[in-house]
């Protein structure tokens, strides 16, 4: 008995073809229960096709591991014409195709400039403490006298941790922390 993707595989080369924009089959993404189809000029993007309930359901979405778009969808009777199948696949999901790729890039932008971002913070705190590693912050920290805590970040701004005080050396903190907030005002 042959799999979905040997029945299916030289169907939709046929249907790539009249897709247009050198769409293929994917044979290095696809397996025995699902094809993807792709192509050169929708970057991160694929179409996949399964079996649901004796109908091909018809998938487009970008292709990412950082964020999560919804893609577009439609089901066709696998006894349709493959002209058919074509039109229905370029109208129901390509036609939305470049601003899911749009959508993905400025996301994907926004967490590399916050990957950045951290490392330079990280970069900067470096230099006056030691790193180590914190559950759930940004950072853990060492300081020479024995100090400790992390940074973790919230919306906006940072929280401050900090572990291992002395009664003196809390008394000191809070005065500086307090001398702070009054020269922002």
């Amino acid at each position: 008995m042959k799999t979905f993707q040997e029945r299916y595989s030289p169907f939709f080369e046929s249907i790539c073809r009249m897709l247009g924009n050198s769409w293929r089959v994917n044979y290095n993404k696809s397996w025995n229960y699902r094809i993807f189809l792709t192509s050169p000029e929708y970057k991160n993007y694929s179409v996949s096709v399964a079996d649901d309930k004796g109908r091909l359901r018809i998938y487009g979405s970008v292709d990412s591991r950082i964020c999560r778009i919804d893609g577009h969808s439609c089901t066709v009777s696998p006894g349709r014409d493959q002209h058919v199948i074509a039109a229905e696949i370029q109208r129901k999901i390509l036609v939305y195709a470049p601003e899911e790729i749009e959508k993905a890039k400025l996301y994907e932008q926004g967490y590399t400039n916050s990957q950045e971002h951290k490392k330079i913070v990280k970069g900067m705190l470096s230099q006056l403490v030691s790193l180590s590693g914190y559950y759930n912050a940004l950072t853990g920290y060492v300081t020479s006298s024995g100090i400790r805590g992390a940074v973790e970040e919230r919306s906006g701004g940072y929280d401050l941790k900090v572990e291992n005080l002395s009664t003196e050396e809390l008394i000191r903190v809070v005065g500086f922390l307090s001398e702070m907030k009054r020269s922002k005002e």
